[in-house]
């Protein structure tokens, strides 16, 4: 060993520059956040490739609206349960609250109506097949914003949380 080396200085773990610090990740949470964009990139591909070519894109653009709609509301559901601070937790707990009172509400009034007619059906001619494509579409949509923005948002907090910590 050379005399000018210490061997406590060969333990520590090497620090990136103070400005690349707090965008740093570990092996762990960067192979996470970057396979989780991967994936959500690869389903929303499949998803307007869907919508391109079922019945020959008849359903294009009501699908693309409802979905950009539907992965909104789940991109802001992401960021609700995936809160950066105590701050913005109790925020978030106070729109949610809001946010609820409308669900419950005027929403579920207006599904309600779709959910009974599910249930109405007594014949495959009364199938509406174009409602349930529109709802999985949505619901897909809604599901990978869901994910992805918590996956991003959870390892990113976490890597920004132990940068302040060092």
């Amino acid at each position: 060993m050379n005399e000018d080396t210490h061997p406590e200085d060969s333990q520590k773990e090497k620090q990136p520059a103070p400005f690349f610090r707090k965008f740093s990740f570990t092996i762990g949470d960067k192979v996470d956040v970057i396979s989780a964009n991967i994936v959500c990139l690869l389903f929303s591909s499949g998803l307007f490739w869907f919508a391109y070519t079922y019945d020959n894109g008849a359903l294009f653009r009501i699908l693309i609206l409802f979905g950009i709609a539907a992965g909104v509301v789940g991109w802001a559901t992401g960021i609700a349960l995936s809160p950066y601070s105590t701050d913005e937790q109790s925020s978030f707990a106070n729109i949610s609250k809001a946010v609820y009172g409308f669900i419950s509400g005027y929403i579920l009034s207006k599904v309600d109506k779709q959910i009974n007619r599910l249930f109405e059906i007594t014949t495959a001619n009364d199938f509406d097949k174009e409602m349930i494509i529109i709802a999985v579409f949505c619901t897909t949509a809604f599901f990978l914003a869901v994910c992805t923005t918590y996956v991003s948002r959870s390892y990113w907090h976490h890597t920004r949380k132990r940068a302040a910590m060092t």
